[in-house]
């Protein structure tokens, strides 16, 4: 490996003892070697620093915030610290399945135009303890796809299609350029940054399972059901009048009802998951 790798993963870290550890040979055992791991700790208050500290792999940068500067702050940190071409950033209670890097690396680098902005694969959502519930992927076909039809799509499915960050790897350059994930943005805070990486570039999407959700108590998402679909409204809207997406009334119809019936149908299995993991202890 060179000392300017080709591929960085970068895992906002805060809280995340259960997990962190599982994370973090996740993305060290991937069979693509050319990477490194930037992992940046926002002031965690349990044990997560001490096993970060356990880590001996030089490939691993570590980082800790004085401070917790909210978790759109610290995405954006781990991103600014990165040296790869080709970016991924990694939540540290995911996975990422051992060929992942490698076969998301060869679509971009056969993109010799440098066209293609960001690819993706599904995911399987699994509970705490690892056990998998239902496989997610693109609704749609495989390959590659323009950026501004991609996003089109995206919202008249009323939810992000492409995949939760672990599912993405992107071209640094045009992350860095499309600004970083946007604080006021929650449950579609990453999102908001994919329909970014694509208004610069095509999306290229491979239909193999390659990484791993996670739901659990601690998840982000989970505490945000509750306004999923009104902060889809606005995000919509802003695509629409402040960026110049050319959106459809049915398009923009079409996303309202169906972020409505996601974010129903979402909570109810996240609980229900819950429930099973729970009981199965």
């Amino acid at each position: 490996m060179g000392s300017t790798p080709l591929v960085s993963v970068c895992i906002p870290v805060y809280n995340t003892e259960r997990f962190i550890t599982e994370a973090l040979h996740s993305v060290l055992n991937q069979s693509f070697r050319d990477l490194e791991v930037v992992v940046v700790d926002n002031a965690s208050t349990d044990s997560t620093p001490e096993l970060l500290a356990k880590i001996a792999d030089p490939r691993v940068r570590l980082f800790r915030n004085e401070q917790n500067i909210g978790a759109a702050g610290n995405f954006n940190r781990a991103m600014s610290l990165a040296r790869g071409r080709y970016i991924k950033l990694l939540c540290a209670d995911d996975l990422l399945y051992p060929t992942c890097l490698e076969k998301q690396v060869e679509v971009l680098e056969a993109d010799t135009r440098a066209e293609i902005s960001m690819v993706c694969c599904s995911r399987d959502i699994v509970d705490s303890r690892g056990k998998r519930w239902l496989r997610r992927g693109f609704p749609g076909q495989p390959g590659r796809l323009g950026g501004a039809l991609a996003t089109a799509m995206s919202i008249r499915h009323g939810t992000n299609i492409f995949g939760e960050p672990g599912a993405i790897l992107a071209r640094a350059e045009l992350a860095r350029a499309a600004g970083g994930f946007d604080p006021r943005y929650s449950y579609c805070i990453d999102l908001d940054f994919w329909c970014r990486l694509l208004a610069a570039g095509d999306l290229h999407v491979i239909d193999e399972t390659l990484c791993a959700f996670r739901l659990s108590e601690q998840s982000w998402s989970l505490s945000l059901g509750h306004r999923q679909h009104l902060e889809y409204a606005e995000f919509m809207e802003d695509l629409h009048k402040k960026r110049g997406l050319h959106l459809t009334w049915f398009d923009r119809s079409a996303g309202r009802l169906r972020s409505r019936l996601n974010a129903f149908l979402r909570q109810g299995l996240t609980r229900f998951i819950l429930f099973n993991s729970r009981s199965r202890k």
